[in-house]
């Protein structure tokens, strides 16, 4: 799971009869700490089937993560929201293409009913589901910063793109969703730097590796803020967390500190890989 700048990962996709399971992490670039400010941590699944889910939300320290907002986002965008109870525990409706996710880095286990033969007839199973053991690692520069476009540049402005990736068990981007455009010509240069991108894959408990779904920031400094530090054009700073959130109304030498739009997971085209 994983940015340049912040890295947030929606990660470790484990196949389940009713679903991708979905873990989502929020840590910056710059340090080890998984916090940002503006950003958040979350963990979520993604439904490929119709159904019901019952789960259980746990902090990682497995305590019960007491009275949880779980939101649903339908493949429409709409949201709807519930709670879990004092032993977090929730249930929540779902049909396939709903996006569910906690707003914490927490443990999300979720069960799943699959129908199998028996010996008098058709057996429902129930399967319990947690997250994956390790997140997808970057093969890289955190820090890297993309090529800007030309009206990028000009207007010296902050920008950032957030997608979502998906990742096989290979640690290749297979395909890319845009869930934050950054406009002035950079979202086409931020899809084709996401190919670009390799990972050590997601892992399972039986650390078979996985496919893994990630969000992923790439982020352009004001571009004269940028070129007058020693990193050049192509990294962040080590200063870069230091400079000021852009508010409303605020100077355009400020950061976009915008987190990901997830209610765009459910409605946002898919764009594969070129294939050669």
């Amino acid at each position: 799971m994983l940015s340049t700048g912040e890295q947030m990962t929606t990660s470790q996709r484990a196949r389940l009869g009713h679903g991708w399971l979905i873990a989502i992490i929020a840590c910056t670039a710059l340090s080890a700490t998984p916090v940002h400010a503006g950003l958040g941590e979350m963990t979520g699944f993604l439904a490929a089937q119709t159904g019901t889910f019952n789960g259980r939300v746990t902090e990682l320290s497995g305590a019960p993560a007491q009275r949880v907002t779980v939101h649903v986002v339908t493949s429409s965008g709409e949201e709807r929201l519930a709670a879990t109870d004092d032993l977090g525990r929730y249930r929540v409706e779902v049909k396939a293409g709903d996006y569910v996710y906690v707003k914490a880095r927490v443990r999300l286990t979720i069960q799943t009913a699959a129908a199998q033969p028996g010996d008098s007839g058709e057996v429902v199973v129930i399967h319990d589901v947690s997250t994956p053991a390790r997140d997808p690692r970057l093969i890289g520069d955190l820090r890297y910063v993309p090529p800007y476009s030309e009206a990028a540049s000009n207007r010296n402005e902050w920008a950032r793109a957030w997608l979502m990736l998906d990742i096989s068990a290979a640690g290749q981007v297979e395909r890319v969703q845009l869930l934050n455009p950054a406009g002035h010509g950079l979202d086409e240069i931020a899809v084709k730097e996401a190919w670009k991108l390799r990972f050590e894959p997601a892992r399972d408990t039986g650390n078979h590796a996985i496919g893994s779904l990630v969000a992923w920031s790439f982020e352009w400094p004001a571009y004269f803020w940028l070129s007058s530090h020693r990193t050049g054009l192509r990294r962040l700073p080590d200063d870069t967390g230091n400079v000021a959130c852009r508010g409303d109304g605020a100077h355009s030498l400020y950061r976009d500190c915008s987190p990901p739009d997830f209610t765009k997971v459910t409605t946002a085209p898919w764009i594969d890989r070129p294939r050669p």
